[in-house]
């Protein structure tokens, strides 16, 4: 599956070498508001640089560690955002993270993007839970997990640990295939 198509105007596409430098572009385009949350991407990329970046992030998805999905505003063919899935070693359950730019926020985006990853993760990755990690003072994110049906565990105090040796807390999210699958998560 290369190809998620949410409605008229969106779609997600996967990681792949032909929209590589679109999912740079947008890393280093935005990295000021990317800062916190992907800290470690846009390190991967000034350490790497982008073609061997490129490369690992490749060589990871082939592995099963992770999937890039790049979102795409169809009218204009731009790349508006991405959401990724981090896969848990057990392989039954994974975290997602998202991000859209700026002018497209406030549109519901993410909130379609991850309700259409939840399909992919529950129905063709066959996951059994969905994790969603925020900062809690990314309240916007957290407004896209319960709006997805995710419940809210808390927070995880020093859960994050940054490059620069900082700890950060999370705010920490859930969705169980049952609950999902029993419509309970709409």
């Amino acid at each position: 599956m290369n190809q998620i198509s949410i409605n008229e105007n969106l779609r997600l596409q996967s990681f792949n070498k032909n929209n590589a430098n679109a999912y740079v572009g947008l890393m280093q385009t935005y990295r000021a508001l990317l800062a916190e949350s992907f800290e470690p991407n846009l390190k991967q990329l000034d350490s790497l640089g982008d073609k061997v970046a490129i490369d690992e992030i490749l060589e990871h998805q082939k592995k099963g560690y992770y999937q890039w999905w790049l979102l795409q505003y169809q009218p204009n063919d731009q790349f508006i955002g991405a959401v990724y899935i981090h896969f848990f070693e057990d392989n039954r359950k994974c975290s997602l993270g998202y991000f859209v730019i700026p002018e497209y926020s406030r549109k519901g985006y993410i909130t379609q993007s991850v309700q259409q990853m939840l399909v992919y993760c529950f129905n063709h990755k066959g996951m059994h839970k969905v994790i969603i990690k925020a900062e809690p003072s990314n309240l916007a994110s957290q407004r896209i997990a319960e709006k997805c049906g995710f419940v809210n565990l808390g927070i995880l105090r020093q859960e994050l640990l940054t490059l620069t040796g900082e700890t950060k807390d999370l705010a920490y999210y859930e969705l169980l295939k049952k609950v999902w699958e029993k419509g309970l998560a709409v």
